[in-house]
This record gives structure tokens, sequence and C-alpha cells, in this order.
């Protein structure tokens, strides 16, 4: 339920402000399964650092 709940609100923040948002929420049960997990988590914090590095260089691309 928080899973989806989470993606429902990020997308329509997105489509109401127009800026790209990324998700990345990792449901674990206790500590053991959120550090197998870990490299999950840094992926995707990792693509969302990528995207808006890439929206930025376009962005400067359009208005040149």
């Amino acid at each position: 339920y928080v899973a989806s709940e989470c993606a429902s609100g990020l997308q329509l923040a997105g489509i109401e402000t127009g800026v790209p948002v990324s998700f990345g929420v990792l449901t674990v049960e206790n500590v053991e399964q959120a550090e197998a997990r870990i490299d999950k988590a840094a992926e995707a914090a990792r693509g969302a650092l990528e995207m808006a590095d890439l929206f930025a260089r376009l962005r400067a691309t359009a208005k040149a």
C-alpha cells in the first residue's frame, strides 16, 4: 500500500508541476532486508541525479 500511494503521489506531482520525479521506495520487513537492498537505493539515487543533470543540459541547449 505504501509503495502504491507513493507512486501515485509522485506521479501526480510530476504531472502537475512538469518537473520530472524519480521514484525509489524500498519495502522491507527488517534491518537485514534493508541492508541487503542498499545497493538498489543507491542505484535509484544515482538515476535521479543523472536524470536531473540530463534535464538541466537539455534546458540549457533549448535556451541557446
